[in-house]
């Protein structure tokens, strides 16, 4: 069976797997990917929830009609994928769900949010499903902005202070989203059957980082967290320490994964980090009126006043 080397958060994937959206990685794999026996139950698990379980260094997935995923190590995971099982549904959970799991056992701070590269660094739009996040980051790309991460953003602590390390050249939309942003859907390729969900590429070249760090990572500018009011009315509010820590745990991409993994000290320690070295804003909008071109121009703005 074929195997395919892929570039992703700043490690090499060997992988199963076909993902021709990601790019083409090389050297040693970080990661390997097989099609493999998986166990339906760990023995024993420390955790379980919907879908499913942890421990030291483990986590199980069973996603019904889909496959299992057993991440072990932050190095490897293998697939067991049902009889009925559709190729871009394996695709699609092995990138979100199993990947994140991984990434937090190799000790990284993993956020839902998407990002942004700006002058001064990385911009991350955190928020709860259905806030945003993806289709601002689709709308700043329109203005030019490279996007560097759709739903997922990876921090990794460096000999250089914390970076965010970019994910794949593409964004998710809904077709709600794509509406706002003018894009054909006739164009656009559905993340999987029966889902109006789907891929934007994104032809783009992202600056070019330090050379001297060997490093494919951004510095982090600043993180917006977006809310949604009754009010008719934008806000951009700075938030105080006791509401970063808050906002910082609840926007953890599956933060469930990390107690029974014994995760929990390390997520701690980086989410102060970031508190200490990332200015964090609330931006709220009207919950009836998404006016996108509104909410592009308020935060360029706030960009060129807090450089």
């Amino acid at each position: 069976m074929p195997t395919y080397c892929y570039s992703l958060y700043g490690l090499t994937l060997d992988s199963v797997v076909d993902c021709p959206h990601l790019p083409v990685g090389q050297g040693k794999p970080d990661v390997v990917i097989r099609y493999r026996h998986t166990p339906t139950v760990l023995d024993p698990p420390t955790d379980a929830g919907v879908c499913y379980q942890t421990g030291p260094d483990q986590l199980l997935l069973q996603i019904e009609d889909t496959a299992r995923y057993w991440v072990r190590s932050g190095s490897s995971i293998a697939i067991t994928p049902a009889p009925v099982a559709e190729a871009a549904a394996v695709r699609l959970f092995l990138l979100g769900s199993a990947l994140g799991g991984l990434l937090h056992q190799r000790g990284d701070l993993v956020l839902h949010g998407s990002s942004i590269l700006t002058p001064p660094g990385a911009v991350i739009f955190l928020g709860a499903s259905g806030m945003g996040k993806s289709t601002l980051a689709a709308g700043f790309w329109q203005r030019g902005y490279p996007v560097l991460t759709d739903d997922v953003a990876v921090i990794r602590a460096t000999a250089l202070g914390l970076r965010l390390f970019p994910g794949a050249p593409q964004i998710k939309l809904w077709a709600d989203s794509c509406h706002h942003l003018q894009q054909d859907l006739g164009q656009l390729q559905p993340i999987r059957h029966k889902l109006h969900k789907y891929l934007l590429p994104l032809a783009q070249s992202l600056d070019p980082v330090d050379p001297t760090s060997g490093l494919d990572a951004y510095p982090i500018a600043r993180i917006y967290v977006l809310n949604t009011t009754h009010r008719d009315e934008h806000q951009l509010l700075p938030l105080d320490l006791g509401e970063q820590l808050t906002v910082l745990v609840r926007q953890t991409y599956r933060e469930q994964y990390l107690k029974g993994m014994g995760l929990r000290s390390q997520h701690f320690r980086l989410c102060t980090q970031l508190m200490q070295t990332t200015p964090l804003y609330r931006l709220i909008r009207p919950r009836d009126r998404f006016c996108l071109g509104e909410v592009l121009d308020r935060l360029d703005q706030h960009f060129k006043e807090h450089p």
